[in-house]
C-alpha cells in the first residue's frame, strides 16, 4: 500500500503534539489556580480552556501511540491488525473515561470528550482498516483522516484561549477555528474513495461536510430541537455520502465541544478539579 501523501505522518506526529499542549494546559490551569480567590469567574474559564485543551492533548496522544505503534501494519494490504487493535483502543477509552467519570464527577464532561472523541476516531480507522469498499490506496489516508480532526480540535482549543474572558467568543473561536482546519486537513488527506458495483470507483470526498455538521450540532448557541436536528442531519450525511465510515466521521464531531456556560455551577458546586469550594 503506497503512501498518498506526506501528512499521512500526522499521526506520528500526534503525541507530539498532544505533548506540547499538555504543557501548555498546564500552565494555564496553574495561572487560574492563582487566580481563583482574584477573579474567580475569569479564574474558571481560564481553567476550562486549560482542562479542554488538556483532554484534547490527551486524546491526541492515545490516538497516536496507536498508529505509531501499529504504523507498519495499517500499510498492509489487509490491515486487519491495525484494525482490531483500534477497536480495542476504542474500548478502553470509553472504559476509562466512564471510570475516570464515576471516580471524580468534577472531569466527568471532559472524561465524556475524551472517551468520545478518542473511540470515534478509533471506529473510523477501524472501519477503514476492514473495509472491503475503500479501495486499497485510500485506506491508511482514510485511517488517518479522523486523526486530522482531532488534532484540529486539539489547534482550535488553542487558537481560541485569547477569548476564555467571553463564553460566546470562545465558542465562536472554537468552532471557526476548527471548521478552519478540519477543511484544510480534509483537502492534505482527501483520499477515501469507494468501490461502485465491484468495476468502478466512486470517489467521495465529503468528510469535512460531515464532521463539521456534527461539530455544530454541539454549539451552545443551538436550543434542543435544533442540536438533535443538526444531529440527525450529521448522522444521515455522513451515511449518504461514505457509508458507516462517514458515520463515524459524524460522530468525531458530536463528540467536539467546549462551551463553558453550562458547566457554570454555584461555588460549593464548582465543577473544575483546581477549584476550592467556599
Amino acid at each position: 500500500m503506497y503512501e498518498n501523501t506526506p501528512w499521512e505522518h500526522l499521526s506520528l506526529w500526534a503525541p507530539w503534539l498532544g505533548a506540547a499542549a499538555i504543557v501548555l494546559a498546564l500552565l494555564l490551569v496553574f495561572i487560574a489556580r492563582r487566580r481563583e480567590l482574584d477573579d474567580p469567574d475569569n479564574a474558571f474559564a481560564l481553567a476550562h480552556a486549560g482542562w479542554l485543551l488538556g483532554t484534547y492533548a490527551l486524546s491526541v496522544i492515545t490516538i497516536g501511540i496507536l498508529f505509531t505503534i501499529m504504523w507498519r501494519p495499517a500499510h498492509d494490504t489487509y490491515p486487519h491488525a491495525f484494525g482490531r487493535a483500534a477497536v480495542g483502543v476504542s474500548i478502553g477509552a470509553m472504559l476509562v473515561s466512564g471510570a475516570l467519570a464515576l471516580i471524580y464527577r468534577p472531569i466527568a464532561h471532559f472524561a465524556f470528550i475524551y472517551g468520545s472523541l478518542t473511540a470515534a476516531v478509533c471506529a473510523a480507522a477501524a472501519l477503514s482498516a476492514f473495509s472491503t469498499s475503500i479501495i486499497a490506496e485510500g485506506q491508511v489516508t482514510a485511517m488517518v483522516l479522523p486523526v486530522g480532526y482531532a488534532v484540529a480540535a486539539l489547534f482550535a482549543a488553542a487558537i481560541a484561549i485569547p477569548f476564555y474572558r467571553h463564553e460566546q467568543r470562545y465558542e465562536a473561536a472554537l468552532v471557526i477555528a476548527f471548521v478552519v482546519l478540519a477543511y484544510f486537513a480534509s483537502d492534505k488527506l482527501p483520499v477515501v474513495q469507494f468501490r461502485d458495483d465491484g468495476s468502478m470507483f466512486a470517489p467521495v470526498t465529503g468528510g469535512v461536510f460531515i464532521v463539521v455538521l456534527g461539530r455544530l450540532a454541539r454549539a451552545r448557541a443551538l436550543p434542543m430541537l435544533g442540536i438533535a436536528i443538526v444531529s440527525a442531519a450529521a448522522l444521515a450525511t455522513g451515511y449518504l455520502l461514505q457509508w458507516w465510515y462517514g458515520v463515524a466521521l459524524a460522530a468525531v464531531g458530536l463528540s467536539i465541544s467546549g462551551g463553558w456556560g453550562l458547566l457554570h455551577q454555584p461555588s460549593e458546586e464548582y465543577p473544575l478539579p483546581h477549584s476550592t469550594p467556599s
